[in-house]
């Protein structure tokens, strides 16, 4: 997409990428919220904004309790984690849970989505 914006707009590299960038994020945002739908909003946001940062299982747990307001039960949690590794928005290695799409990082940890 940044050749696009390159080659057909004749942007400089800078604003080209900043463009691609902005662009990609909205992709992003757009194919989250899809997902989300018919899904506990909240429990999977607060998940995914954990392991943002990389996140053990009970720093999950205790986002997701922080952002329902409330304790929330294992099996909840186990659920919300398998569904994300099942839809590929995050992956688990030596019981650390990541986001590894640096687009979808980005639009978790700079709040561009709630």
């Amino acid at each position: 997409m940044e050749m696009i914006f390159i080659a057909v707009r004749k942007l400089p590299h800078e604003k080209a990428l900043e463009e691609t960038m902005s662009e990609g994020i909205k992709i992003v945002r757009d194919e989250l919220e899809h997902f989300l739908e018919g899904r506990d909003k909240v429990g999977y946001l607060a998940a995914l904004k954990a392991a943002a940062t990389s996140a053990r299982w009970s720093e999950v747990k205790g986002a997701v309790e922080i952002g329902k307001g409330s304790p929330v039960n294992d099996a909840t949690v186990h659920n919300i984690l398998e569904s994300l590794k099942a839809a590929t928005l995050i992956d688990e290695k030596e019981k650390v849970y990541r986001v590894k799409d640096p687009m979808l990082r980005t639009l978790l940890l700079t709040s561009q989505i709630t």
